[in-house]
């Protein structure tokens, strides 16, 4: 249980990482690329199951808790991948074509 929660914070870390950059490439009238916006949203989703997980952990008798250990080794796989899909090469934004249309035309008058 402690490794999925060390996992699931370091995806938050470079949850938070990425929106900073987002909002600071935002200001420059660029544009978020739809996968970043996927992986957002599923790292929402790992945050609300990983809070149902705790909730059940906490309630379950001991012997229950092998059962749910398997799922929680689901779950770690789920996060790992989800944390290999974050690294973005070409970086979470893409340049806004109308910004690049307006300054093209600028230009030629």
């Amino acid at each position: 249980m402690n490794d999925l929660r060390g996992k699931v914070n370091v995806l938050n870390i470079r949850k938070r990482d990425l929106i900073s950059r987002k909002e600071e490439e935002l200001r420059h009238r660029k544009v978020v690329r739809e996968e970043v916006k996927h992986w957002f949203n599923a790292i929402e989703k790992v945050n609300t199951e990983m809070e149902k997980i705790e909730t059940k952990f906490h309630n379950v008798s001991y012997f229950l808790r092998g059962r749910l250990g398997k799922f929680v080794c689901r779950m770690i796989e789920k996060v790992e991948e989800i944390h290999q899909k974050g690294s973005f090469p070409d970086g979470p934004i893409i340049q806004s074509y109308f910004v690049i249309f307006l300054v093209f035309t600028f230009a030629l008058l």
